[in-house]
């Protein structure tokens, strides 16, 4: 009898993982122990999204200073006397990644004071970065448009969402709807970033990214000087201090918008 009570609370558990529509974190209990992230997708945002029209395939030419890197790192090479093999959008979104991260996480703020153009550079990186990430799961997002959020156990893609979705196609739009959540994240980071500067949604990839090189050289044209001063302990405390409050009423606005 035991057994079978703890088979029907297990049951019962596992059901209810995918039981919600993505909106509410689910935790065990009244603790604070997460069992399921919440991946909440906004229909407004889902539509920003799906609207995202840059084709990877474009023909562009980058500005000199993003061009000779990723000609350095992904340029394209003589494969056989009349053919030239291109540079491969993995190497691409790879390179474009790899400068997110060296600008956005591994540099000082010593080194972004010397160089404030460096935060602008980055932008242009990332618009690249999401590009290709947008491309990679382009599918998905038509798929979770098409199908979502009964469709889904009526797929007629040979995959494994398609054989997922016939045991549990609540599962399956749970995955799609986990890297959906991810790419809408990174786009509304893209759209800050934008705002930041003067930009919108509307700008397309070739003004957003020419912009923001243009900007990033006009700032980094003259080196600045930058020592590290000892701040107050009581300084730091109210800038910590500051810094929550704002984080908080930017949420509380957020939250406000999307209720609208």
């Amino acid at each position: 009898m035991k057994k079978y009570l703890i088979f029907i609370f297990c049951f019962f558990c596992i059901n209810n993982l995918f039981a919600d529509d993505g909106c509410e974190a689910l935790y065990l209990g009244n603790s604070k122990l997460k069992l399921k992230a919440s991946n909440c997708i906004v229909k407004k945002d889902f539509d920003i999204l799906k609207n995202y029209n840059q084709d990877a395939d474009f023909n562009y030419s980058y500005p000199v200073e993003i061009k000779k890197i990723l000609n350095k790192k992904c340029g394209e090479r003589k494969v056989m006397t009349n053919y030239i093999r291109k540079p491969s959008k993995k190497c691409l979104k790879e390179t474009a990644g790899k400068k997110v991260y060296e600008i956005f996480a591994q540099r000082s703020e010593i080194y972004h004071a010397r160089y404030p153009g460096k935060i602008i550079e980055g932008m242009a990186w990332f618009e690249i970065l999401f590009m290709f990430t947008f491309e990679e799961k382009k599918k998905i997002i038509e798929r979770y448009d098409k199908h979502s959020p009964t469709k889904y156990k009526n797929l007629n893609e040979l995959s494994v969402s398609q054989i997922v979705s016939k045991i549990h196609p609540k599962t399956a739009m749970a995955e799609d709807r986990k890297k959906i959540y991810s790419l809408v994240k990174m786009n509304k980071g893209r759209l800050k970033m934008r705002k930041a500067i003067g930009l919108s949604n509307e700008n397309s990839l070739i003004e957003a990214i020419d912009r923001q090189v243009l900007l990033a050289n006009f700032l980094n044209r003259d080196k600045l000087k930058v020592k590290k001063k000892k701040i107050d302990p009581d300084i730091k405390k109210r800038e910590e201090l500051l810094n929550k409050y704002k984080t908080a009423v930017t949420k509380y606005k957020e939250k406000l918008q999307e209720g609208l």
